[in-house]
């Protein structure tokens, strides 16, 4: 039916007949298999699914003009209903459904209060379930209505009683008889009826009830807690098997000693229960685990222990290695200061200091170029000291034998020279 959309109505309306509830009484009766009538609701139910409406030329339509022809007012207000659920959009049906439905339900009413007048009450009181299916809310401000409600109270009331008493009296046997199950099953059906239909109970029907009640009671907690006993005896020795086998890899061996706890705390109160020695194989598997997380954890405590320790002596030596470099920066800065003030002889010495010093790892090489650098430097300025010292004895001999006509202008020359170059190198 999901995969197409069959004419349900039609199909229906085919299958079934006028003395088709006849047909199935007879084949009841003759011991044959019958099929189930055709419930109108649970068939439009199904239409409703589609979503379509229908036309006058639809079965219910004619089934309708049929059901009016034989006069037949009460299938022709079910049809109506019908009919306006599917075709909302039809006002005509909508107006004939309002017209059938008061005439109805004032033809019904009357018929109702001439019902219980008769003495047939139950025929009046599923007239009146009828009625109140097809919808009876505006007969409240009628007081014959509200009449036959109170009598319809009054009739389920007092069959209420009557069958309270049927029970009461199945729950008197069935407590003679030690059968529990079916005291407090009858005893449950009276509270119902009683709370129900509000049923005043007499003092000695309520006092003969409460005295069965308490013993169903008491044999049900019992027989509860029996049960809830046997099925805790049969969880605990599962859940050993399971505790026995090896745990799924990754189990935490703290969850499986909470799981050992658990089932110690679980298995206090049906110990008695349990077989001989049980729960002393559980405690000792548990210690046996005890032991195992204790070795796991001094295992981590040590190589955390040890870890720490290296972590520590690493960082030590980056914070050493880092104030050496520290040290070997502000000695190079500081040869580098010798260096610009000519102290030459000072900056080498300095410097070679720097080179010889023992060190753990290799310098950088950021500060091994520095290093050459400032060595060509001094070289270079110690070239240029010897070179000027050499040029100054010179002149200092040259001034000593005296300046004559012959030389005056050479030494001039060099003595000029001299000065530039001393004036070059910021003496």
């Amino acid at each position: 039916m999901a995969e197409s959309e069959p004419d349900l109505l039609s199909v229906c309306a085919q299958l079934s007949f006028s003395e088709a509830e006849r047909w199935n009484n007879l084949c009841r009766e003759r011991g044959l298999p019958a099929g189930f009538l055709f419930d109108d609701q649970q068939i439009l139910a199904v239409e409703a699914l589609y979503g379509k409406t229908i036309g006058e030329n639809h079965p219910l339509y004619r089934d309708y003009r049929q059901a009016m022809r034989q006069r037949d007012e009460d299938r022709a207000l079910t049809i109506l209903r019908s009919i306006v659920r599917l075709n909302p959009d039809d006002p005509t049906a909508r107006s004939e459904l309002n017209r059938l439905s008061e005439k109805f339900l004032r033809d019904a009413l009357t018929r109702v209060v001439t019902l219980f007048q008769e003495g047939q009450r139950p025929e009046a009181i599923e007239l009146m379930d009828r009625m109140e299916r097809f919808g009876a809310q505006h007969l409240s401000e009628d007081s014959r209505w509200e009449n036959a409600r109170q009598l319809r109270i009054l009739y389920l009331r007092e069959k209420a009683e009557e069958q309270i008493l049927q029970l009461l009296q199945e729950a008197t046997l069935a407590h003679q008889q030690e059968l529990w199950e079916k005291c407090a099953n009858a005893i449950g059906r009276i509270r119902n009826l009683e709370r129900d239909h509000q049923v005043k109970l007499k003092a000695h029907t309520l006092s003969e009830l409460e005295r069965h009640e308490k013993w169903a009671g008491q044999l049900a907690a019992e027989a509860e807690a029996e049960a809830s006993a046997r099925a805790t005896v049969e969880n605990l020795l599962q859940e050993w098997q399971t505790l026995q086998k090896d745990p799924p890899r990754g189990t935490s061996l703290a969850v499986i000693i909470s799981r050992h706890n658990q089932w110690l705390q679980r298995a206090e109160n049906v110990s008695a229960r349990l077989p001989e020695n049980l729960i002393r194989e559980v405690q000792d598997h548990r210690n046996l685990v005890r032991r195992k997380l204790s070795r796991r954890f001094a295992f981590f405590i040590t190589q955390g222990v040890v870890a720490l320790s290296i972590i520590t002596g690493i960082a030590l030596y980056g914070y050493n290695q880092y104030q050496l470099r520290l040290k070997a920066r502000a000695e190079l800065i500081e040869v580098q200061k010798l260096a610009d003030s000519w102290e030459t002889l000072s900056a080498v010495a300095k410097l070679e200091q720097i080179k010889s010093a023992p060190r753990l790892i290799p310098m950088e090489q950021a500060m091994v170029e520095e290093i050459k650098k400032l060595k060509q430097q001094l070289e270079e300025q110690r070239a240029a000291e010897i070179k000027l010292q050499a040029e100054a004895t010179y002149l200092a001999d040259r001034q000593k034998e005296g300046i004559d006509a012959s030389n005056f202008a050479e030494i001039t020359q060099r003595t000029t020279a001299y000065i530039e170059a001393l004036a070059q190198l910021n003496f």
